[in-house]
């Protein structure tokens, strides 16, 4: 084997493994308007009640320093699910206000 087919053999994998890597998983949504809102990373009850009235489906939070772990996360995100709302994003203060 020469090293041009060599090369050509490693690109070949190489595009192969990046091509099913990149297929994204479409979920369905059902039909209709999604409201979202920005929200605080630690809601109130009261924040809560008032998303749930305007018919907010999903929230976008910014993460303050104490909540910048995976369990920090999966706190912001269990608090919001258990007011039946989905956290579509979340932004790191830390990195984004330097």
């Amino acid at each position: 084997m020469t090293r041009r087919e060599l090369g050509r053999v490693a690109l070949g994998a190489t595009f192969l493994a990046a091509r099913q890597a990149a297929r994204a998983t479409v979920r369905p949504q059902p039909p209709g308007i999604k409201l979202g809102s920005a929200a605080p990373a630690d809601p109130s009850n009261d924040d809560l009640l008032f998303y749930r009235e305007l018919g907010v489906d999903g929230v976008f939070c910014a993460v303050p320093p104490q909540f910048n772990s995976v369990e920090g996360l999966l706190h912001i995100k269990q608090r919001y699910a258990d007011a039946g709302l989905a956290v579509h994003n979340v932004r790191n203060l830390a990195v984004t206000n330097v």
